[in-house]
Parts: structure tokens; C-alpha cells; sequence
């Protein structure tokens, strides 16, 4: 019977008869401390030198499986928003002489030429991108608790039903569908910031993860304040009488709307680029001694041969 051994590729002996056990190597007559030939051999005690706990080595493989979930997440996620971005940007290219980037919103960018099936595809890729970083941050711990699962879900659901239900073209008759798309954006524009507030408490005590709480937190205030903006224009076109400048701030509304989003495209791209990069802060890999036939020094003295 053999048991495979921590890190090291080689196999100890339980209860072979002599004639059976295989040969050992030089490195390991020399130091059976290091490298034992039974299982009565293992050291018993913590802290002796090139000691190797299957448990330890267990636990690695566990971490890096781990780290390459998240890291899978993480890849998914930045390409849902890369994604999402080509479209967008190719369609505002495409339909400069048509729609003012300034004054209307990217919604109404649908009544472009392929603007449908452009707008579409950018938004899913963004909920697509948005939940699959929603996952990612949720396996490193840091999206836990209804509040901020929530918030992440009314975000990616609020996308999702901007492209069910397109908005009414400007100046045209409201429909069911653009009132429904106009409640979507209303509910999940502020999402993103509000989550952005409590991940970077969050990004505060998790290892790794500190020097992110300060770009976090700065993203979700400048998000904040430039919605704030959007809504004020929004509602001095709803209400002009409210007002005095609505002429004026009607002119900005589209402006402020593709600002915010940016805001909220650095914000994404920030947490997707760090789960990427991020590995939890646990004890590095047991150190096994390398064999002086190898290296050419005792491993134990450290000199030469």
C-alpha cells in the first residue's frame, strides 16, 4: 500500500516488506528527517525543517481552484463589457449626423439605422458582463448580505428590460413601453453607486483588496453627483415650469446620461480588472528542499559539493 505525500512526487512506504520497497535516492539516506522512507519517519511536531502536510497541500489546491473560478468570472465579466462598449461606440459613429450625443439619450439611438439590433447587444452584454462580475465578487466574498446582492440584481434585471420594452421616440406619443423602459432606468441607474458605496467598505477589510476601497469609493461619489445632474435635467423637461433654465438644461441631457455611464463603465472595469489580479493573502506553498544531486549543495548545510 503507498499514500502519496504532500507536494513531493515520490510515494512513502506504510507496510511493504524490504524486498518491495522501491530504491531511495541519495537525498533521501542522507536526511530521513527531510525525506522519510515510512510513515514512522514523519515528523510529529510543527516547525521541523522540510515538513509537508497533506492537509496544507489539500488546502492549496483547494485556494487555487479558487483563483481560477474567480479569475474565469473575472474574464467573462471584462469581456461582457468590452462588448458592450464596440457597439455602442460604432453606433453613435454611425449616427452622428442624426442624433445629437449632447441632447438625446442613448436610448433613442434605436431609431438609427441598426440601431436596434446595436443597442440590444450592447446592453445584454452588459447585464451579462455585470452578472458574471456579480458572481466572481460573490465567490472572493465580497458581495454578501440581501442589500448589495439585490442592488446588483435590479441592475442587471433593470438592463435586461431597457431592451424588452424600447423608449418612445423623441417628441412622439408616450406608449406602455417606454413608460415601462423609462421606471427600468429610473430603478436601476441608481443601483450601481449605491453598490459601489458598500463594496468599498467591504474592499477595506478584505486582504488585497485596500488599495481598491479609495478608486471604489471616489467612482461611486462622481456617479452619484453627475445622476443627480441627469435627474435635475430630466425633470426640468418633465416639469419646465419647475425650472427657469429648462431650455437650456434640456440641451445636456444626453451629455449627462453618457457621462454617468462612463462613470459607471470605469467602475465596473475597476472591480472586474482587480478580481482578476487579486489572490487571497494565505501562507505560500511548504518549501521542499531541493535534492543535492539536482542543485549541487547539501540541503540541509547549504554547502557545496
Amino acid at each position: 500500500m503507498t499514500r502519496k505525500y504532500g507536494a513531493i512526487d515520490r510515494y512513502v512506504e506504510a507496510s511493504e516488506p524490504d524486498a518491495q520497497r522501491p530504491r531511495r535516492s541519495p537525498c533521501d539516506q542522507r536526511h530521513p528527517d527531510i525525506f522519510p522512507s515510512s510513515l514512522g519517519d514523519i515528523p510529529d511536531g510543527p516547525g521541523r525543517r522540510g515538513e509537508v502536510r497533506i492537509g496544507d497541500v489539500t488546502d492549496l489546491a483547494a485556494g487555487q481552484r479558487a483563483m481560477h473560478r474567480r479569475r474565469t468570472w473575472a474574464a467573462v465579466a471584462i469581456i461582457g463589457f468590452v462588448a458592450a462598449l464596440l457597439p455602442m461606440v460604432y453606433l453613435h459613429l454611425e449616427a452622428g449626423g442624426q442624433l445629437s450625443p449632447l441632447r438625446h439619450t442613448i436610448s433613442d439611438y434605436v431609431f438609427a439605422h441598426q440601431g436596434t439590433k446595436l443597442f440590444d447587444s450592447s446592453a445584454l452584454s452588459l447585464a451579462i458582463g455585470s452578472a458574471s462580475l456579480t458572481t466572481g465578487l460573490a465567490n472572493a466574498g465580497l458581495v454578501r448580505g440581501l442589500p448589495l446582492t439585490a442592488l446588483f440584481l435590479v441592475w442587471c434585471a433593470g438592463l435586461t428590460i431597457a431592451v424588452l420594452f424600447p423608449t418612445d421616440p423623441v417628441g412622439g406619443v408616450q406608449s406602455l413601453s417606454g413608460a415601462i423602459h423609462r421606471w427600468a432606468a429610473i430603478m436601476f441607474f441608481p443601483c450601481l453607486p449605491m453598490a459601489g458605496f458598500l463594496l468599498a467598505k467591504r474592499c477595506q477589510v478584505t486582504p488585497g483588496w485596500e488599495h481598491r476601497a479609495g478608486t471604489v469609493l471616489r467612482l461611486s461619489v462622481l456617479s452619484t453627483i453627475v445622476l443627480a445632474v441627469f435627474a435635475l435635467i430630466q425633470l426640468s423637461i418633465n416639469r419646465p415650469d419647475l425650472m427657469p433654465f429648462e431650455h437650456v438644461l434640456r440641451n445636456y441631457l444626453g451629455l449627462a446620461e453618457r457621462i454617468a455611464f462612463g462613470v459607471d463603465m470605469a467602475l465596473l472595469f475597476v472591480l472586474g480588472a482587480t478580481l482578476w489580479r487579486w489572490a487571497p493573502a494565505k501562507g505560500a506553498p511548504p518549501r521542499v528542499p531541493a535534492c543535492p544531486q539536482e542543485t549541487g549543495s547539501d540541503p540541509v548545510g547549504g554547502g557545496a559539493r
